[in-house]
């Protein structure tokens, strides 16, 4: 099972190159090199670039005394790496890295099957020499970790296609005279070498090569060549297929400084599409493009292609009469390559029969065998694997499943499979050289509350928090693919397929916890199927998944899947909420009891007990503290929104609440979860065509959730409405409602509901006092316009100092907190003390971790300066504890 796990160190994959190099296994030789060099170029480079990259974006125009300060520290972090470059540790990484990439080209040349300048043994003991020098690094750089290329791993490119590019480019541009090729790192450092002997088999002279990773420096030594070579050279940047072009553009960029101007860097990329565009970010640059359809798989895929690769699959006295290839999935440039071969098989005494084959790509070399030993390890509990040829696999066909998720039990027996045949040396995704593992990833989705500048900042403060929490014990190759659409059956059994496709992937999400897949698979279902998940896990894995584990995991999951355009960002940012807030409640009201009488206080969601930020709302601690102190005191606590009556329904059921109003009053949920509309059935029929009128106004997304009122977004905003966009929606509705509206709108939305209806007549249909006047409940809190006829009906009633300045100034109390502090302030009013300050109302023991874990989640629930202040604890905290 030697080449299951992807993720090697420098030091195995020095060893493993001179191994295969000595074999005269060209190929792995070749990729396993390149992985090396990757590796010696990131750490010549040194890791600290990430941690100051976050500082400078987190500062960018806010103060410029501290972009200075922060960029003073850049340009000693690089006069201090370019001292250590002729010492010690870097003169030995700057000499393994030249040796390495000299070897790269030599390598190239036999992998393109051109004649090498070297002969074979040359090759090996260059090698050698290069395992001598990583053998004298420290420990660190010698473990530290190669991140697999998208190239060759998870995009169905060859190395033919590099040539063909090359062709194309010395075909336009004669003479090219002493290019330098720079590899965007990771799939770049395994392109330029190529690209390089591609050059130099077409007759170019005097070309070098670097590699540079986005937003990074050059090492010393690289910058010393580009300076010394740029003034009268030609860029040219290869890497994989652009989707935005960001990364591409960056590298471009910080060429800049080397040469005359965006004419002097050239592009040499193929494409996923047929008309050889690229994103509109590199339209400043020339290039030259190998649209998809000229792609080297198209010809390994065609019949004249797969013929030898099945022939020898027949059994004895069986012959292949003719070969038909149909498309299993509408092709895919950024993922593998699906075809279905139907074989004519003739037969002893010329019968003819039809059989069906399954035949996809994978990666090269090594970075493809992985998919044949998984599949012959775990054969009956996957597509069965018959041939690896190349870069092609074929497997047996399976039916399709549809929308059938496999049943709980089917993925624990699955995964418990992997758990015993598929198990890792060590957790190689902690490796902090990874350009993305599940666990940064966590951390900076926890960190997004605070905005897209101070998250950087928060990310950095949490990835010791979230490593911690997300420690694994036994490092198991997980599947990485294992949502519903990746089944299929084999005699009405489930099987899966695509089993070796997501664990080292273009996805770049590393992770050895098999609990990620369990968390994943639960996304396919509702409450019950997570619950049957997790406890036939701990049954047959005897694991059990913790909360903080599983919180953590069903975030990165969930991310993922908006990532690759499953759900769309609605149902995100609800599924996200509902996960943290389970998450909070069992820590915080895991205990709590609440009462069935009682005086009735009434808080509104965003703004008040909910903080919304990173494109999502929940609770922090202060707002499940102000819960659990109302509860634990005998009051009846309600909510009273204009969220959906599903984002009601669950808050009301997680946070063990008497009811709940949503849509600003037109619809309720009682707490033992009925859902009851305040609508009339003509009102909810105008609505409804309201909404698919709205549905096909460009611009605008209506979210499907709302089936009591409409809300309505801006596509291309952030959510937001501009002036003009507003008007233009105020245009529609008045040429065509007939249903009178109030409109009321948001940061990020426009919600339209029925006129008359509010959030006070909501909860008078609620408490089942929709005719009686006076005050309805004890205490309200709330901050905008919508929630004053409810602040209206309290005996009591606060706005927080976030609330709008027409509340502020309405009369009614108004804390000193913001937010969630506010709710605590209010709180701590009525029962005479801040929530938890009691033996009645305080919290159960809770451990450290989970503890700080809620802290982190929390950092925003008092508003930016106390959130700032609390990312500055916790990365304090890790650095003491590193």
């Amino acid at each position: 099972m030697r080449d299951v796990d992807l993720l090697m160190g420098l030091d195995e994959l020095v060893e493993r190159s001179w191994a295969e190099a000595s074999a005269g296994r060209w190929l792995d030789a070749y990729l396993l090199a390149a992985g090396a060099w990757q590796v010696c170029e990131d750490r010549h480079v040194g890791t600290g670039h990430a941690q100051l990259s976050v500082l400078r974006h987190a500062v960018a125009d806010r103060s410029d005394r501290a972009l200075r300060v922060v960029e003073s520290l850049w340009g000693l972090r690089e006069a201090t790496a370019a001292l250590g470059a002729r010492w010690g540790r870097g003169r030995r990484l700057g000499r393994a890295e030249s040796v390495l990439a000299g070897v790269l080209v030599e390598l190239a040349h036999r992998v393109l099957g051109s004649a090498s300048p070297s002969p074979g043994d040359g090759i090996v003991a260059r090698l050698a020499e290069v395992r001598g020098l990583v053998g004298r690094l420290p420990p660190r750089d010698r473990t530290s970790v190669g991140t697999v290329p998208s190239s060759f791993r998870s995009f169905d490119q060859r190395p033919a296609d590099v040539a063909a590019l090359v062709a194309r480019l010395t075909a336009l541009r004669t003479p090219l005279e002493a290019p330098v090729v720079v590899g965007v790192r990771t799939s770049g450092a395994y392109l330029a070498p190529l690209a390089l002997a591609a050059l130099e088999d077409r007759g170019v002279s005097g070309a070098t090569m670097l590699s540079m990773r986005p937003g990074a420096h050059l090492n010393p030594y690289a910058r010393a060549r580009a300076r010394h070579r740029g003034a009268a050279s030609e860029f040219i940047v290869v890497d994989d297929p652009p989707t935005s072009g960001a990364a591409l553009a960056a590298v471009a960029r910080g060429l800049g400084r080397f040469t005359a101007g965006p004419e002097g860097v050239t592009l040499l990329v193929a494409t996923v599409g047929d008309d050889g565009a690229l994103p509109a970010a590199l339209d400043p640059y020339p290039r030259v493009t190998l649209p998809f359809r000229e792609w080297a798989v198209h010809r390994e895929l065609a019949p004249e292609g797969l013929a030898p690769l099945i022939a020898p699959l027949l059994a004895p006295g069986e012959r292949l009469g003719g070969l038909e290839v149909a498309g299993l999935d509408p092709p895919s440039p950024r993922g593998h390559q699906r075809v279905v071969a139907r074989a004519r098989v003739v037969s002893t005494g010329a019968l003819e029969v039809e059989r069906l084959f399954a035949v996809r790509g994978v990666g090269l070399g090594y970075l493809g065998r992985d998919a044949l030993e998984v599949g012959r390890a775990m054969s009956s509990a996957v597509a069965r694997p018959l041939a690896l040829a190349g870069a092609v696999l074929v497997e047996e066909p399976l039916e399709d499943v549809g929308r059938w998720p496999p049943p709980p039990v089917v993925v624990v027996e699955y995964l418990a499979r992997r758990a015993a045949a598929l198990s890792a040396p060590r957790d190689a995704s902690a490796d902090r050289g990874l350009a993305r593992s599940v666990s940064e990833v966590a951390a900076s989705l926890v960190a997004r509350s605070l905005g897209p500048r101070a998250s950087g900042v928060a990310a950095v403060a949490l990835g010791p928090v979230v490593r911690r929490a997300l420690r694994v014990e036994r490092p198991v190759v997980i599947d990485g693919a294992i949502g519903r659409q990746h089944w299929g059956q084999r005699e009405g059994l489930f099987v899966k397929r695509d089993y070796a496709d997501g664990a080292f992937s273009n996805r770049d999400l590393a992770c050895y916890d098999l609990a990620y897949d369990l968390a994943s698979s639960a996304l396919d279902g509702d409450g019950d199927r997570a619950s049957a998940l997790r406890e036939l896990y701990a049954t047959s894995l005897g694991a059990e998944v913790d909360d903080a584990r599983w919180m953590l995991y069903t975030l990165v999951a969930l991310w993922e899947r908006r990532r690759a355009g499953e759900i769309d960002r609605f149902e995100y940012a609800r599924r996200r909420s509902s996960v943290t807030i389970d998450f909070l409640s069992r820590l915080y009201l895991g205990d709590l009891t609440p009462t069935r009488d009682g005086p009735i206080a009434v808080l509104d969601l965003d703004g008040v007990l909910e903080t919304f930020g990173g494109g999502y709302s929940a609770p922090g601690r202060l707002g499940m503290m102000s819960v659990r102190a109302l509860g634990a005191h005998g009051y009846r606590v309600v909510v009273a929104t204009g969220r959906s009556a599903s984002e009601v329904a669950h808050r009301v059921r997680s946070l063990r609440l008497a009811g709940g109003v949503a849509e600003y009053g037109s619809v309720v949920v009682t707490a033992d979860g009925t859902v009851r509309t305040t609508l009339a059935p003509e009102d909810l029929a105008t609505l409804e065509a309201l909404r698919a009128r709205l549905t096909r106004l460009e611009g605008f997304e209506v979210d499907p959730g709302f089936a009591h009122s409409v809300r309505i977004a801006h596509r291309h905003h952030g959510g937001r409405l501009p002036q003009e966009e507003w008007d233009r929606l105020s245009g529609v509705l008045e040429r065509g409602e007939t249903l009178p509206l109030t409109a009321y709108p948001g940061v990020h939305q426009v919600d339209l509901v029925r006129e008359g209806v509010t959030k006070a007549t909501g909860l008078a249909a609620l408490v089942g006092r929709a005719d009686a006047d006076g005050p309805l409940v004890r205490l309200a809190v709330g901050d905008t316009v919508a929630d004053r006829p409810l602040l209206e009906r309290a005996e009591v009633a606060v706005v927080p100092r976030n609330a709008a300045g027409d509340l502020r100034r309405g009369g009614f109390v108004v804390t000193a907190g913001r937010f969630q502090a506010g709710v605590a302030e209010a709180v701590a009013r009525e029962i005479g003390h801040r929530p938890g300050r009691c033996p009645t109302c305080r919290a159960p023991e809770r451990d450290a971790g989970l503890e700080t874990l809620a802290r982190a989640l929390s950092l925003d629930e008092a508003g930016r300066v106390p959130a700032l202040l609390r990312t500055a604890s916790l990365l304090a905290e890790g650095w003491l504890r590193r």
